[in-house]
């Protein structure tokens, strides 16, 4: 065999030594060899790297999953939609965006435990039933919404298994008729 077609195999090193020269790894190329394999992810969960923050933006300019750590600069992020990217962000297209971030958000969990904060639109989204019905993303620590009035449908898909921990923030009008039962038995437990 050729000395150039030598390959490293990774998998092949004993337990302790295999997860030595992954901790070494950047955040970046750990998540990369979770996509290679089932196996290489669940070998990546195993290192127990904590997230700082894991944001989920869904606005009419910005559609993105992001992954942010404490000992090192910068985030993994997938985008949506077209615009600048940066290091560490990777492109993919979904034909339901909702679906697309759900999966991302879910991977990036799976590897990285993490807060979850979530900015959305409702208004700009057509299916968030099927985004809310994951439940990665059912318990998160800030919600924002935004965006033009939020119709009772779209609040009753985002809260009907939503738990919030720490902060909401409603900004568009909302439909009287609509109460986010959450926010109020919140309220009356710690009032």
């Amino acid at each position: 065999m050729a000395e150039e077609n030598r390959k490293f195999k990774l998998i092949q090193l004993p337990i302790v030594a295999r997860q030595k020269l992954m901790k070494m790894m950047d955040n970046v190329d750990l998540f990369e060899l979770s996509l290679c394999s089932i196996r290489m992810a669940r070998y990546v969960r195993a290192l127990r790297i904590e997230a700082e923050r894991h944001n989920i933006t869904l606005t009419k300019g910005q559609s993105s999953v992001s992954v942010h750590f404490r000992k090192q600069p910068g985030a993994i992020c997938e985008r949506y939609r077209n615009g600048p990217l940066s290091l560490n962000e990777y492109y993919c297209d979904y034909a339901n965006i909702e679906a697309g971030t759900a999966a991302v958000s879910k991977h990036f969990q799976y590897l990285f435990n993490g807060p979850l904060n979530i900015v959305i639109c409702p208004s700009i989204l057509r299916n968030l039933d099927e985004m809310f019905s994951e439940p990665e993303l059912q318990k998160c620590q800030t919600m924002e919404i935004c965006g033009s009035e939020a119709t009772s449908k779209a609040l009753r898909s985002i809260f009907r298994n939503m738990r919030i921990e720490k902060k909401l923030v409603v900004r568009p009008r909302t439909n009287q008729d609509y109460v986010i039962e959450q926010v109020w038995w919140k309220s009356k437990s710690t009032g």
